[in-house]
């Protein structure tokens, strides 16, 4: 049996203590320049299990550099991924994972050809991660990207799976904006 919190099982919301809970968020990409756009809030603290993403449109896709995921606090940022992932030119079909380190390049796998993952034996594709919110103050993970498109017209489906940290009464969350 997993968490009981006020008298309710973690697993009546879907959450699985191995697998955790999937969250989605279909974000637009828009605009010229540096852009951010936040995808989850942060409540508390949580374990991030995964993050990937799919390109779903690719309206006007011909200019992004820097792309990177990162966690936002409104004053500063911690980068889950290396802000040097390019997506210049990418299609629908385009996925993105975080599979190693924060200091390292969100994983881009073109569908132009087959492309394939693995991650060190027993760990999988994915690398986890803490988060916590600061105190206080809405905490984001945001998908980060700088375009010379006039404007870039795109769309991402975000998928993100964690599991709670719980302490007592204390249950961290993660949820679509």
């Amino acid at each position: 049996m997993g968490e009981i919190i006020n008298g309710m099982s973690l697993n009546q919301f879907g959450f699985n203590e191995i697998n955790g809970v999937l969250v989605t968020k279909q974000i637009d990409l828009g605009g010229t320049g540096a852009q951010s756009v936040n995808i989850f809030k942060v409540t508390k603290s949580v374990l991030l299990l995964s993050l990937r993403a799919m390109i779903s449109e690719a309206n006007t896709l011909t200019n992004a550099t820097a792309v990177h995921f990162d966690l936002w606090d409104g004053t500063s940022s911690i980068d889950l991924t290396l802000n040097d992932g390019v997506l210049s030119g990418m299609g629908v079909g385009t996925f993105l994972v975080k599979s190693d380190l924060m200091s390292a390049t969100v994983n881009i796998m073109d569908p132009v050809a087959a492309s394939a993952l693995d991650g060190p034996y027993g760990v999988g594709s994915y690398t986890q991660v803490f988060a916590t919110q600061k105190t206080g103050v809405n905490t984001y993970i945001r998908f980060n990207y700088t375009t010379t498109d006039a404007p870039i017209d795109a769309k991402l489906v975000v998928q993100a799976r964690f599991r709670p940290v719980t302490l007592g009464v204390m249950v961290g969350d993660l949820t679509p904006v």
